[in-house]
């Protein structure tokens, strides 16, 4: 199957906040692509309208960024088709030749095949290295590191020495080094196979490498270890590691259609998954290591790999596949917390919120709390119930009657987020923040800024489950529950490093319990959420208070309520995808415009920075002002409110009404298309001056050329008659020579000064053209939405009031467009020449005047010279006029042998092409 992107254009720009995990910037008119994975095997129609109100993932071309973006500021442009090369269709296990020699030097690389002796990350895989008689390939150089599988992807990378040497990989020649291991080395190793949740369990125990091949399961079971899963899960890594043998199924394997055809193949959407039974990687047929995100699997047809598996495998086929049904699109557990929030529009996920219930319903005073162990069959039972239905599960659920079970599931929660509640991105700063070096009082403070950079579904997250914490401690004589024990309960849980550092739980872990116990200790939650929601209610009441506020309603519903109201109607809903922000539609040009409110730090806009306190402020600032603050193509304000009572807040639209308001359209339709029509006459001269000038060009290069042969001639000439100065030659001929020589250089001269010329006039001529170009480009959207507008209301006449469209034509026979107040001619001088003036005084003269006012003085400073002053957007600019050669110009070469000729001709073109703030002309003498 070709590999397909769709391609977006940004329609609205949208800059994410520092808090804002994952999240790209796009900017008006960036082009956006969509890999195929987005939609995989879905139908790319009904995939599109849901990304429509949904947020997507891609890359945007103009920075190369990828991440995710909101799908209604983006517009469709097209499917792109790239046609991938074929596939090996195995499906099973790889065989890699490796060469005998033990370096690989190609490309750079230094490569040496060799075993390590601990667990060392591979950047291509993202995963580890690791297991009995595991080698991968190591550079001397730059110290990458890779799987032998991904060796290809390896070679082509660039080799550049490190700039800080990283001494924890270290290389060995025997496959058993892990007999040598200490109690640490082993914790280390206990991170990288996914089974961080025992690193105390085994450091308690001292367990260290030779003790690993003693354990067996019955052994885990005498040590406390109940779970049947978690054992076998455990026992699998120690045997892969001392022995290379672990559980496997050779009848794993998914079966595919193969086909040598690349267009029926499809790519695997990979993503990582939590599996809660013993499986399978369906390429190597070896179990899934670990306990946490054990693997990855396909959301198309489910099939599971090792990450170091997923290379050269067979394709993806959704609709053979037997697992297809079991496969959770958007599963409760297991999601980024800031993507589910939006996908289900909550600002707490809803297992977090469920649980706290439960467990402050029953069990605030439950000794052991978060501590004691429970029933798995029930915490999987529940989860599976949350992934499958989670609307369905509230406090009052049987199993959440027990509270070990609320909290055990709660802490589950919290253990599969792929992004921890306290993010990767600031966890070296966290830590930092807590370190030996810092009292309470200077960690809090720094850690509460932290939390304050955290996207907003992770901080009123962690403010919900602190405050909940918190009640837990209020009851601590009754269930014997300290503030410690919560730490060490939530350390590891709350806060861990990314997955190529996770082996700094073992080294940071004192310090991420002391995170947790910083904020529940001196962290003032109850206060700044209530103080935040109290002012949120204030804001919510009022706004519900409001006629035009509509709450939740469906698209539908609104195009049906906005139908056939007047252009500057309005209303205001809750958004479809975001909780907490709001959506507005406006009537423009005959169309619903949909713009976004969005929310931040109890602030609200249309764009950052975000400066309303609530959502009324903002609609009654732009009912004062227009909205072409905000976009300058919305120059309307909110004018009509359709209110819930019926009433649009304007009378119904009269006969008369659209018969007034479709003439005064007409008219700026003519205005702007007599405009425009003269922008085109102007470019077609233009570009006739612009092939004349290249002409004129081409024979002046071929003057100059001519002129250059003939010096090389003369100099050649004037060599001979250096090397025969002994001969007599006469004075005559060397006379002839030089007076020969002298005035070709002058012509060649002069020939190199008009080409000179000549090229800064068809320079000047290239600027004047890109700015009419540019002039009607910003005119053709305003044209565009007239004729838009004229179209809605010439359907309100026929449709409401039954007018034909010769009656229209009547209408539109006697308007034209209105010729504008003449103005006392800018040929006479004495309206706009002044003598020498003071700055005050020039403001005097131009202040609260019409863009394109001026007049010209003359310098206080250097008599003789003179500046050009006008008025641009209430403010006052100067030009400086050059003289040269007794010409006139604001920029060289000067061409005008007067102020007069400098004046009219500026009257008549644009000074943006010599200043890009002045986009006027030479429009009205101060005093005509």
């Amino acid at each position: 199957m070709p590999g397909r992107q769709a391609k977006f254009k940004a329609v609205y720009p949208y800059e994410p906040g520092p808090s804002e995990e994952g999240d790209m910037a796009i900017c008006d008119g960036d082009e956006i692509l969509v890999d195929q994975k987005e939609w995989g095997n879905d139908d790319f129609k009904t995939w599109l309208d849901d990304a429509s109100r949904d947020w997507i993932v891609g890359t945007n071309v103009r920075t190369g960024l990828k991440g995710m973006f909101p799908g209604n500021y983006v517009q469709f442009v097209e499917l792109i088709e790239h046609l991938l090369p074929p596939t090996p269709l195995s499906s099973g296990h790889v065989n890699n030749t490796i060469p005998e020699d033990s370096e690989d030097e190609n490309k750079d690389h230094r490569f040496q095949r060799t075993y390590f002796d601990a667990p060392v990350w591979c950047q291509f895989s993202k995963s580890f290295i690791w297991g009995f008689k595991k080698e991968g390939y190591y550079c001397k150089d730059c110290q990458l590191v890779c799987h032998m599988e991904f060796i290809e992807k390896a070679r082509i990378t660039p080799c550049s020495r490190p700039k800080v040497w990283n001494h924890d990989i270290v290389t060995t020649k025997d496959p058993d080094a892990y007999i040598r291991w200490p109690v640490n080395s082993v914790n280390v190793w206990l991170c990288a196979v996914g089974l961080t949740q025992y690193v105390e369990f085994f450091h308690q125990r001292k367990f260290n490498g030779s003790a690993l091949k003693r354990l067996n399961s019955n052994t885990l079971e005498l040590f406390g270890i109940r779970d049947q899963f978690h054992r076998t899960a455990i026992m699998n890594c120690i045997n892969e590691l001392c022995r290379g043998t672990c559980d496997t199924d050779p009848n794993v394997h998914l079966s595919v259609p193969l086909t040598d055809d690349p267009f029926n193949r499809k790519e695997h959407r990979f993503r990582p998954h939590t599996y809660t039974s013993l499986t399978f990687c369906d390429k190597c047929t070896k179990t899934l290591w670990g306990l946490l995100r054990q693997g990855e699997q396909c959301r198309d047809c489910g099939y599971n790999a090792h990450r170091a598996c997923i290379t050269e495998l067979p394709p993806c086929c959704p609709k053979v596949s037997s697992r297809k049904n079991n496969i959770l699109q958007q599963p409760a557990f297991g999601m980024e917390i800031s993507i589910r929030c939006r996908q289900v529009q909550q600002q707490v996920p809803h297992v977090v919120t469920t649980c706290i219930q439960a467990i402050e319903k029953n069990g605030l005073d439950t000794p052991g709390i978060y501590s004691n162990e429970a029933d798995e069959s029930a915490i999987l039972s529940l989860r599976h119930d949350f992934n499958q239905n989670w609307s369905k599960i509230t406090s009052s659920d049987s199993r959440l009657l027990n509270p070990h079970v609320a909290s055990n599931i709660l802490k589950r929660y919290f253990i599969e987020l792929p992004v921890p509640l306290l993010s990767f991105r600031r966890y070296d700063e966290f830590v930092d923040a807590v370190d030996d070096a810092k009292d309470d009082g200077e960690a809090i403070n720094l850690l509460l800024e932290l939390c304050g950079e955290l996207s907003a579904p992770h901080q009123s997250t962690l403010k919900c489950l602190m405050i909940h914490l918190k009640k837990v401690l209020q009851n601590q004589d009754v269930n014997g529950t300290s503030i410690n024990q919560l730490a060490n309960n939530f350390g590891n849980i709350l806060i861990r490093p990314k997955d190529e550092d996770i082996w700094k739980i073992v080294t940071n872990a004192k310090l991420h319990v002391r995170i947790v116990s910083v904020l529940l200790q001196y962290g003032k939650w109850n206060e700044e959420v209530n103080s935040g929601m109290v002012s949120l209610t204030q804001a919510t009441l009022e706004l519900e208070s409001m006629d035009w506020y509509w709450g939740k309603i469906s698209k539908e519903d609104v195009t049906e309520k906005m139908k056939n109201t007047p252009e500057g109607s309005f209303m205001v809903r809750d958004a479809s995808r975001v909780p907490g922000e709001y959506t507005l539609t406006l009537k423009k040009g005959g169309i619903d415009r949909l713009i976004r409110i969005c929310h931040e730090h109890n602030y609200y806009g249309f764009s950052k920075p975000l400066r309303f306190r609530s959502v009324v402020d903002l609609i009654n600032h732009y009912q004062q002002e227009s909205l072409a603050q905000y976009n300058r193509e919305l120059d309307i304000k909110l004018m009509f409110p359709v209110t819930r009572q019926g009433q649009n807040g304007a009378r119904p639209i009269t006969c008369e009404d659209a018969q007034v308001r479709l003439k005064a359209l007409q008219v700026a339709y003519l205005q702007k298309t007599e405009k425009y029509d003269n922008l085109i006459n102007k470019q077609k001269e233009r570009q006739q001056a612009i092939q004349n000038y290249q002409n004129t060009l081409t024979a002046q290069r071929e003057v100059v050329n001519m002129f250059k042969k003939q010096q090389e001639l003369l100099d050649e000439r004037i060599g001979q008659q250096t090397r025969i100065i002994q001969q007599d030659i006469g004075p005559e001929i060397s006379r002839v020579i030089s007076s020969n020589y002298k005035t070709v250089m002058e012509r060649y001269s002069e020939a190199l000064e008009k080409e000179k010329i000549f090229k800064a006039e068809l320079d000047n001529f290239y600027r004047e053209q890109r700015l009419i170009e540019s002039e009607m480009e910003d005119m053709e959207p305003d044209i565009h939405q007239i004729g838009q507008e004229k179209q809605y209301y010439e359907r309100i006449l026929k449709e409401n009031f039954k007018l034909l469209d010769d009656n229209i034509t009547k209408l539109y026979n006697n308007l034209s467009a209105p010729t504008p107040s003449r103005h006392r001619s800018v040929e006479d001088q004495s309206t706009w020449l002044f003598g020498k003036l003071k700055p005050d005084e020039v403001t005097n003269y131009l202040s609260g005047k019409p863009t394109g006012t001026f007049l010209v003085r003359e310098s206080i400073n250097s008599p003789g010279n003179y500046s050009i002053s006008l008025s641009v957007d209430g403010g006052v600019y100067n030009v400086r006029i050059i003289k040269e050669g007794g010409l006139y110009g604001v920029a060289k070469p000067c061409e005008h042998p007067s102020l007069r000729d400098l004046v009219v001709y500026y009257n008549k073109e644009s000074l943006e092409k010599h200043n890009a703030n002045l986009k006027t002309t030479l429009m009205y003498p101060v005093n005509s």
